[in-house]
C-alpha cells in the first residue's frame, strides 16, 4: 500500500490537490452530496470534507456550484 497516500488520507501529510465546495455525484445511487476530493499524486486520497488535507503546498480549486463526477 502507498504510505504517502495513507498519510494524506489520515491528515498527516497535505494533499497535492484539493477540489472543494463542490457537489459530489454518486453515480451508483444517484445521490448528490456537498464536499470535495483530495488528490495525492495520481490517486484520490479522500472524498467528502477534505479541508483537513490542505497544507501550504496544496493546490486548491474552489468548485463552488459545480458538480464533481468520476472520470475513467
Amino acid at each position: 500500500m502507498d504510505q504517502k497516500l495513507l498519510a494524506v488520507a489520515c491528515g498527516k501529510l497535505p494533499a497535492d490537490l484539493v477540489v472543494k465546495n463542490g457537489k459530489l455525484v454518486n453515480v451508483y445511487s444517484g445521490e448528490i452530496y456537498d464536499g470535495g476530493v483530495a488528490v495525492c499524486g495520481d490517486k484520490i486520497a479522500a472524498v467528502g470534507d477534505v479541508d483537513y488535507t490542505i497544507g501550504e503546498t496544496t493546490k486548491v480549486i474552489d468548485a463552488n456550484g459545480m458538480y464533481i463526477t468520476p472520470g475513467f
